[in-house]
């Protein structure tokens, strides 16, 4: 495996953990407020 790969890998570990993080306590139910709050910060 290249170093790149490790990175790569390592980012996308991160990118897991906060999105297992920002899930806790949520339900399906509240995914349509959740994606309106990410457009908008996607948005700025």
């Amino acid at each position: 495996m290249f170093e790149n790969d490790n990175v790569r890998i390592h980012h996308i570990l991160d990118a897991a953990r906060e999105a297992v993080a920002f899930s806790q306590g949520r339900s399906r139910a509240d995914l349509p407020g959740i994606v309106v709050q990410l457009e908008k910060i996607l948005a700025d």
